[in-house]
């Protein structure tokens, strides 16, 4: 499998915030869950990701795709450059695309490979483990408090 990392297309925002979505509000039910429930925690996610994704100024993607079909997404990074840390929103791989190094493709393709301080502002389900692999100090910044500055 070869991959290549490439910016967003307008029709990659779609693909970004349902399956960001999904994968937070995943982390907090199970398949037992009724669907009204599954309903109500996405309301609250969904207006959190669109402040993250419309606030076009600071917030930046990068998409990981097929290499040759560039439409096939395998992942993405939701990331703000600044110069004194590095400020990680979200990272995604898809499941079956997991441990052949797109996370850290697009790290690096973000500028964010290095050992300055990392903050993050929302963990997904291998947040812990992509944490532990920086070997750097990691600041949890509350979305709410990032969204609000």
């Amino acid at each position: 499998m070869t991959f290549t990392i490439r910016p967003p297309r307008v029709t990659d925002q779609g693909f970004v915030a349902k399956t960001w979505a999904t994968s937070l509000v995943s982390m907090q039910t199970d398949r037992s869950t009724p669907s009204h429930v599954w309903r109500e925690l996405f309301a609250p996610v969904n207006k959190t990701i669109d402040g993250i994704l419309d606030d076009t100024a600071r917030t930046r993607l990068k998409i990981a795709c097929d290499a040759q079909r560039t439409d096939d997404v395998f992942g993405w990074l939701c990331y703000a450059p600044m110069k004194a840390a590095r400020l990680l929103h979200y990272v995604y791989v898809r499941k079956r695309r997991r441990g052949q190094g797109i996370a850290r493709a697009l790290m690096a393709a973000a500028g964010m490979a290095d050992d300055r301080p990392l903050w993050w502002t929302m963990k997904g389900p291998s947040g812990d483990e992509l944490i532990a692999k920086m070997r750097t100090t990691c600041i949890h910044v509350p979305v709410k408090e990032y969204l609000a500055a």
